[in-house]
């Protein structure tokens, strides 16, 4: 689990040279694809990424990690007409996550898609009651349209929040934390038992598992 831990300590030079490893010597090894990509997506290698994330589509696995990796890849481009349709199939893979609905509501906002933001910031707090950044933009959005109950209301969860958590304006890219930006566990084959062998003697095979 080396790049894996290389990875979640921010180690990402490092964490790309241990995943590129394990795909030159296991081309098939999805989790190592995606790991690898969010490596060079945290680096900042953002074509790079977006190459290997190409290839991870192909692969069906994780469809929800691949396009939210996607998604954040093309935002720290500046390119919100490229991320829309990656964040949207996000959604739809996994609607629960807080982290996706906020990215997406981002996007629509770049896009001026005011409205269909609104409804993605409030599909946030929804899941995460707790979203500073979510309750500041509904505030910020429910001031702009001369409601001003919300406004107060929405102003004044934001205020308990972030005097609660700080300000998550202050490092950004907290916002887009969620389970499909964290490394991924190696998956090692498991042990395969067979009762008796050929000669009718108990046996055990084992299957090659390495660790990353």
């Amino acid at each position: 689990n080396i790049g894996k831990a290389q990875l979640e300590n921010g180690d990402y030079s490092q964490a790309v040279a241990v995943f590129r490893a394990a795909l030159n010597a296991r081309p098939n090894d999805t989790v190592a694809r995606r790991n690898l990509a969010r490596a060079l997506l945290f680096k900042g290698d953002l074509d790079d990424a977006l190459a290997v994330l190409a290839q991870a589509r192909t692969e069906g696995e994780n469809l929800a990690a691949t396009e939210y990796l996607r998604g954040l890849a093309y935002l720290r481009k500046e390119s919100p007409a490229d991320a829309v349709s990656a964040l949207e199939n996000t959604v739809r893979l996994d609607p629960s996550t807080a982290a996706v609905r906020f990215q997406l509501a981002k996007t629509y906002e770049a896009l001026g898609r005011e409205n269909d933001a609104i409804a993605q910031y409030r599909e946030t707090v929804r899941l995460d009651p707790q979203h500073t950044a979510a309750h500041f933009e509904l505030a910020m959005y429910a001031r702009k349209q001369k409601d001003f109950e919300t406004y107060r209301a929405e102003l004044r969860d934001y205020k308990r929040l972030r005097d609660a958590f700080g300000d998550p304006e202050v490092s950004p890219l907290l916002l887009q934390a969620c389970r499909h930006t964290r490394a991924e566990a190696p998956i090692i084959p498991p042990i395969q038992r067979t009762p008796h062998d050929s000669s009718g003697q108990p046996s055990i095979r084992f299957f090659e598992a390495t660790s990353i």
